[in-house]
């Protein structure tokens, strides 16, 4: 499945156990882009330590060109990248190396590095909000389809991308911070199913769930979620492989087992 915010009041927001600010950190997610936001930009993701201050941002122009956009002390920093096509799939990665390093990577082609120094000047990040910023103007929504995100708090290297990115699944567990497999129901599409408990606010009413989302119908088809109790009723997520011939069923190896 996927998410659609189908007007610009509505994302989705965490404010606690985000990814460093001033360190590293990887976000991957799915997106099918359904059209050009017409009065300003689209930000899919934006990380602050508060809001137009200190920040990592994606951004989409009104004509779709894509730019990473950093900020310190509300002097901004954008580079420019490539057009982003409606209407098709794409994977994107944002990846924060180092205080003088992001990489933004589409369709596992490196596709924009911003080399701007961040220092030391940026607090802990207090905020992480999806679609638009949700403490600001709902003119910066992302009108489009997001599908399996995942956050991990390091920066994972453009091999381990390659494979989360075609993964319905998480394959590096390492430092994961928070996985949404953009499932169905208002309760569980909020969920962080890495085992964290790092879940979602949604802010608005607009959103439904879509069956156009290709990791996850491949997920569906072919893999069958389960959830082991662990000790103080944390649910542990992991997964498996249904054979679609024989209909047998088989632990998958790598991810959450």
């Amino acid at each position: 499945m996927g998410w659609y915010f189908t007007n610009n009041d509505t994302g989705f927001g965490r404010t606690s156990n985000l990814p460093n600010l001033n360190g590293t950190y990887t976000i991957t997610f799915g997106l099918l882009l359904l059209g050009y936001n017409p009065s300003n930009q689209s930000l899919p993701y934006f990380l602050s330590d508060g809001p137009f201050a200190n920040y990592d941002t994606l951004k989409i122009s009104t004509s779709g060109v894509l730019g990473l956009e950093v900020s310190l002390s509300a002097a901004t920093t954008n580079i420019a990248g490539s057009t982003l096509a409606l209407n098709k799939w794409h994977s994107v990665a944002v990846v924060r190396e180092s205080p003088t390093s992001i990489k933004l990577y589409v369709n596992n082609i490196l596709d924009i590095t911003n080399t701007t120094n961040m220092g030391t000047g940026r607090t802990a990040a207090s905020m992480l909000d999806v679609s638009r910023i949700i403490s600001a103007s709902a003119d910066r929504w992302t009108n489009g389809i997001f599908s399996n995100i995942k956050i991990w708090d390091r920066a994972l290297t453009a091999a381990e991308i390659a494979v989360e990115t075609l993964s319905p699944i998480v394959y590096n567990p390492s430092k994961i911070n928070g996985w949404y497999p953009t499932p169905t129901g208002s309760t569980e599409r909020l969920r962080d199913f890495s085992g964290n408990g790092n879940n979602w606010t949604l802010s608005g009413s607009s959103l439904i769930d879509s069956v156009n989302a290709p990791v996850q119908s491949f997920m569906q088809q072919r893999y069958v979620p389960f959830e082991i109790i662990a000790a103080g009723g944390v649910g542990l997520p992991f997964f498996m492989q249904n054979d679609l011939l024989t209909g047998n069923l088989q632990q998958l190896s790598g991810g959450f087992q």
